[in-house]
């Protein structure tokens, strides 16, 4: 059973979906129903909730072929360390941020002629050649936010393949393309 639901519903399942209870679903033609049991104290929500959401016509992407296979590299991060970083190297106008990566280390630097350079270390867990691997940083902070577990993975095969961030149990993975410097 395969099926595509708009972001806007995915939100407010998640919002729904937490704590003890039961869901049952029903799938129709062009939309979706999930009637919840719902025992949450933290969402204030006790009782039966009733979701009903359209979905999106169409086969959902082959993602599969973008996810590198083999990439050679590994990482081990903090996601909070690595997102406190980004945020404070990345400034308004700026639209890059290089990760320069070395024996457990990784240098964050940005820079823009308005307003200067800018840079930040963390330690973390690698063992490989130094690279640089340049990415849009709004796009890294969306997969940091979107990460529950403070203990992540980023992999790559090179600063012009894709890179890969997922969770130690591979739960969650997210692909994001590298920008050319």
């Amino acid at each position: 059973m395969n099926f595509i639901l708009p972001s806007s519903a995915v939100i407010e399942l998640q919002k729904l979906l937490v704590g003890e209870g039961k869901v049952h679903l029903e799938i129709g033609e062009r939309q979706v129903s999930f009637d919840i049991d719902s025992e949450s104290e933290e969402t204030g929500i006790v009782g039966k909730i009733k979701v009903v959401s359209k979905l999106i016509e169409g086969k959902y992407p082959q993602y599969q072929g973008v996810i590198p296979k083999d990439p050679g590299n590994k990482v081990g991060i903090e996601r909070e360390e690595l997102l406190s970083a980004i945020m404070q190297v990345r400034k308004a106008g700026i639209d890059s941020v290089i990760l320069s990566l070395s024996e457990n280390i990784m240098e964050l630097t940005a820079s823009s002629d308005e307003y200067g350079d800018s840079s930040d270390k963390i330690a973390i867990k690698y063992v490989g050649n130094d690279v640089k691997i340049a990415f849009n940083p709004d796009f890294v902070i969306d997969i940091l936010k979107a990460l529950t577990q403070d203990s992540i993975m980023f992999e790559f095969k090179d600063d012009l393949s894709p890179g890969v961030f997922k969770t130690k149990d591979e739960t969650f993975l997210c692909v994001v393309m590298p920008l050319r410097k």
